[in-house]
Protein backbone atom coordinates (compact mmCIF):
# COMPACT_ATOMS: atom_id res chain seq x y z
CA UNK A 1 0.00 0.00 0.00
CA UNK A 2 3.11 2.68 0.69
CA UNK A 3 4.62 2.00 -2.84
CA UNK A 4 0.77 2.48 -4.12
CA UNK A 5 0.50 5.89 -2.34
CA UNK A 6 3.79 6.88 -3.11
CA UNK A 7 2.47 6.07 -7.12
CA UNK A 8 -0.02 8.03 -6.56
CA UNK A 9 1.95 10.66 -5.20
CA UNK A 10 4.31 10.91 -8.10
CA UNK A 11 1.36 10.89 -10.81
CA UNK A 12 -0.51 14.08 -9.01
CA UNK A 13 2.57 16.27 -8.76
CA UNK A 14 3.43 15.08 -12.58
CA UNK A 15 -0.72 16.12 -13.38
CA UNK A 16 -0.15 18.95 -11.37
CA UNK A 17 2.94 20.27 -13.21
CA UNK A 18 1.30 19.89 -16.77
CA UNK A 19 -1.67 21.37 -16.00
CA UNK A 20 0.12 24.22 -14.93
CA UNK A 21 2.66 25.02 -17.82
CA UNK A 22 -0.34 23.66 -20.10
CA UNK A 23 -2.05 26.49 -18.52
CA UNK A 24 0.38 28.84 -19.00
CA UNK A 25 1.24 28.03 -22.77
CA UNK A 26 -2.65 28.16 -23.88
CA UNK A 27 -2.58 31.49 -22.21
CA UNK A 28 0.29 32.74 -23.77
CA UNK A 29 -1.09 32.12 -27.43
CA UNK A 30 -3.94 33.05 -26.38
CA UNK A 31 -5.92 29.95 -27.20
CA UNK A 32 -8.20 27.36 -25.25
CA UNK A 33 -6.52 24.41 -26.98
CA UNK A 34 -3.74 23.20 -29.17
CA UNK A 35 -4.45 23.48 -32.66
CA UNK A 36 -2.70 20.34 -33.72
CA UNK A 37 -1.66 17.12 -32.76
CA UNK A 38 2.04 17.94 -33.65
CA UNK A 39 1.57 21.53 -31.17
CA UNK A 40 0.65 19.17 -28.72
CA UNK A 41 3.37 17.05 -28.97
CA UNK A 42 6.34 19.89 -28.96
CA UNK A 43 4.67 21.40 -25.88
CA UNK A 44 4.35 18.28 -23.85
CA UNK A 45 8.33 17.42 -24.88
CA UNK A 46 8.91 20.66 -24.10
CA UNK A 47 7.49 20.21 -19.97
CA UNK A 48 8.64 16.68 -20.09
CA UNK A 49 12.22 17.93 -20.59
CA UNK A 50 11.74 20.90 -17.93
CA UNK A 51 9.78 18.51 -15.47
CA UNK A 52 13.23 15.86 -15.47
CA UNK A 53 15.89 18.65 -15.84
CA UNK A 54 14.40 20.60 -12.79
CA UNK A 55 11.67 18.97 -10.49
CA UNK A 56 11.61 15.28 -10.30
CA UNK A 57 15.56 15.92 -9.25
CA UNK A 58 14.34 17.48 -6.56
CA UNK A 59 12.99 14.62 -4.33
CA UNK A 60 12.92 16.14 -0.91
CA UNK A 61 11.25 19.34 -1.90
CA UNK A 62 8.71 17.20 -3.61
CA UNK A 63 7.78 15.21 -0.52
CA UNK A 64 7.82 17.66 2.31
CA UNK A 65 5.83 20.56 0.19
CA UNK A 66 2.09 20.40 0.34
CA UNK A 67 0.07 20.33 -2.92
CA UNK A 68 -0.60 24.54 -2.60
CA UNK A 69 3.58 25.07 -2.20
CA UNK A 70 4.02 22.39 -4.84
CA UNK A 71 1.14 24.35 -7.32
CA UNK A 72 3.30 28.01 -6.35
CA UNK A 73 6.60 26.53 -6.80
CA UNK A 74 5.62 24.68 -10.66
CA UNK A 75 3.79 28.29 -11.57
CA UNK A 76 7.12 29.99 -11.19
CA UNK A 77 9.06 27.76 -13.66
CA UNK A 78 9.32 29.70 -16.24
CA UNK A 79 9.51 27.10 -19.95
CA UNK A 80 10.75 28.94 -23.21
CA UNK A 81 7.67 27.60 -25.33
CA UNK A 82 8.26 30.76 -27.58
CA UNK A 83 11.18 28.79 -29.77
CA UNK A 84 9.26 25.76 -30.06
CA UNK A 85 7.12 27.81 -32.68
CA UNK A 86 9.39 30.16 -33.99
CA UNK A 87 12.73 27.97 -35.22
CA UNK A 88 12.41 29.46 -38.89
CA UNK A 89 12.91 32.70 -37.69
CA UNK A 90 16.16 34.61 -36.16
CA UNK A 91 16.49 35.70 -32.92
CA UNK A 92 18.57 38.92 -34.25
CA UNK A 93 16.85 41.99 -32.09
CA UNK A 94 18.84 45.26 -33.31
CA UNK A 95 17.69 46.54 -29.68
CA UNK A 96 21.23 48.01 -28.69
CA UNK A 97 21.07 50.38 -31.26
CA UNK A 98 19.70 53.44 -30.04
CA UNK A 99 17.14 55.22 -32.67
CA UNK A 100 17.75 58.45 -34.06
CA UNK A 101 15.66 61.06 -32.61
CA UNK A 102 15.51 63.11 -36.02
CA UNK A 103 14.42 60.38 -38.21
CA UNK A 104 12.31 58.16 -36.17
CA UNK A 105 10.75 62.00 -34.83
CA UNK A 106 9.74 61.74 -38.92
CA UNK A 107 8.75 58.03 -38.82
CA UNK A 108 6.36 58.34 -35.54
CA UNK A 109 6.10 61.86 -34.28
CA UNK A 110 4.93 63.06 -30.55
CA UNK A 111 6.95 59.22 -28.97
CA UNK A 112 9.33 60.22 -25.78
CA UNK A 113 12.32 58.15 -25.38
CA UNK A 114 11.05 55.46 -23.53
CA UNK A 115 8.54 54.80 -26.29
CA UNK A 116 11.25 54.91 -29.21
CA UNK A 117 12.67 52.26 -27.00
CA UNK A 118 10.37 50.06 -28.55
CA UNK A 119 11.50 50.73 -31.96
CA UNK A 120 13.69 48.06 -32.16
CA UNK A 121 11.60 45.14 -31.67
CA UNK A 122 9.67 46.07 -34.72
CA UNK A 123 11.57 43.93 -36.52
CA UNK A 124 10.28 41.07 -34.96
CA UNK A 125 6.95 41.65 -37.19
CA UNK A 126 8.93 42.87 -40.48
CA UNK A 127 11.20 39.72 -40.34
CA UNK A 128 8.26 37.70 -41.42
CA UNK A 129 7.23 40.18 -43.43
CA UNK A 130 10.67 39.99 -45.74
CA UNK A 131 11.98 42.98 -44.78
CA UNK A 132 16.18 42.95 -44.76
CA UNK A 133 17.37 43.66 -40.82
CA UNK A 134 20.34 45.46 -42.36
CA UNK A 135 18.19 48.13 -43.66
CA UNK A 136 16.04 48.19 -40.13
CA UNK A 137 19.45 48.85 -38.44
CA UNK A 138 20.33 52.04 -40.87
CA UNK A 139 17.32 53.48 -40.48
CA UNK A 140 16.83 53.18 -37.05
CA UNK A 141 20.63 54.58 -36.86
CA UNK A 142 19.48 57.09 -39.20
CA UNK A 143 19.11 56.57 -42.50
CA UNK A 144 16.24 58.02 -44.34
CA UNK A 145 13.29 55.47 -44.80
CA UNK A 146 11.31 55.16 -47.74
CA UNK A 147 7.35 56.02 -47.87
CA UNK A 148 6.69 52.70 -47.74
CA UNK A 149 9.24 51.86 -45.26
CA UNK A 150 7.40 54.59 -42.80
CA UNK A 151 3.99 52.58 -43.39
CA UNK A 152 5.80 49.58 -42.37
CA UNK A 153 7.38 50.49 -39.59
CA UNK A 154 4.41 52.40 -38.25
CA UNK A 155 2.11 49.03 -38.73
CA UNK A 156 4.77 47.24 -36.58
CA UNK A 157 5.17 49.70 -34.18
CA UNK A 158 1.72 50.16 -33.30
CA UNK A 159 1.78 46.00 -32.30
CA UNK A 160 4.93 46.22 -30.22
CA UNK A 161 3.62 49.13 -28.41
CA UNK A 162 0.14 47.54 -27.81
CA UNK A 163 2.08 44.26 -26.87
CA UNK A 164 3.94 46.61 -24.45
CA UNK A 165 0.82 47.82 -22.64
CA UNK A 166 -0.64 43.74 -22.04
CA UNK A 167 2.61 43.45 -20.21
CA UNK A 168 2.50 45.88 -18.17
CA UNK A 169 -1.62 45.76 -18.02
CA UNK A 170 -2.81 45.11 -14.71
CA UNK A 171 -5.65 43.00 -15.21
CA UNK A 172 -5.81 40.01 -16.90
CA UNK A 173 -9.15 40.71 -19.05
CA UNK A 174 -7.39 43.97 -20.16
CA UNK A 175 -3.76 42.30 -21.11
CA UNK A 176 -5.95 39.68 -23.22
CA UNK A 177 -7.99 42.29 -25.19
CA UNK A 178 -4.53 44.05 -25.58
CA UNK A 179 -2.97 40.99 -27.34
CA UNK A 180 -6.09 40.59 -29.61
CA UNK A 181 -5.75 43.43 -30.63
CA UNK A 182 -2.22 43.38 -31.29
CA UNK A 183 -2.74 40.06 -33.02
CA UNK A 184 -5.50 41.32 -35.44
CA UNK A 185 -3.43 44.39 -36.41
CA UNK A 186 -0.54 41.63 -37.40
CA UNK A 187 -2.74 39.74 -39.44
CA UNK A 188 -3.18 42.91 -41.75
CA UNK A 189 0.08 41.98 -43.24
CA UNK A 190 1.00 38.56 -42.52
CA UNK A 191 -0.75 35.30 -42.94
CA UNK A 192 -2.35 34.10 -39.62
CA UNK A 193 -0.46 31.03 -38.31
CA UNK A 194 2.81 33.71 -39.02
CA UNK A 195 1.47 37.06 -37.60
CA UNK A 196 0.55 34.62 -34.23
CA UNK A 197 3.72 33.69 -33.65
CA UNK A 198 5.53 37.24 -34.28
CA UNK A 199 3.23 38.32 -31.47
CA UNK A 200 4.49 35.80 -29.33
CA UNK A 201 8.08 35.94 -30.10
CA UNK A 202 7.46 39.83 -29.49
CA UNK A 203 5.78 39.27 -26.03
CA UNK A 204 9.21 36.76 -25.34
CA UNK A 205 11.35 39.72 -26.45
CA UNK A 206 9.64 42.12 -24.37
CA UNK A 207 9.41 40.26 -21.94
CA UNK A 208 13.03 39.27 -21.62
CA UNK A 209 14.41 43.46 -21.54
CA UNK A 210 11.86 44.16 -18.70
CA UNK A 211 13.57 41.51 -16.66
CA UNK A 212 16.71 42.81 -17.81
CA UNK A 213 16.30 46.16 -17.16
CA UNK A 214 13.84 46.06 -14.20
CA UNK A 215 11.80 48.10 -15.68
Amino acid sequence: MKKQKLIDEIRADYHLFFDIQIGKYLKQVNKGEFDTQAEAKRIINKIINIWNEKISVEKEKLDTLDKAAKAGWFNSIEIDFINTNIDKYSRVIPAKIKPSNEIMGKVLPGLTDSELNLVPFCWTLLEPHGYKYERMRDIIAGSEPLEIEIELIRWAYKIVNTIDKALRAKSVYKAEELINAAYKMACEKLKKETARIAVIKVQGDLTREMKKTGK
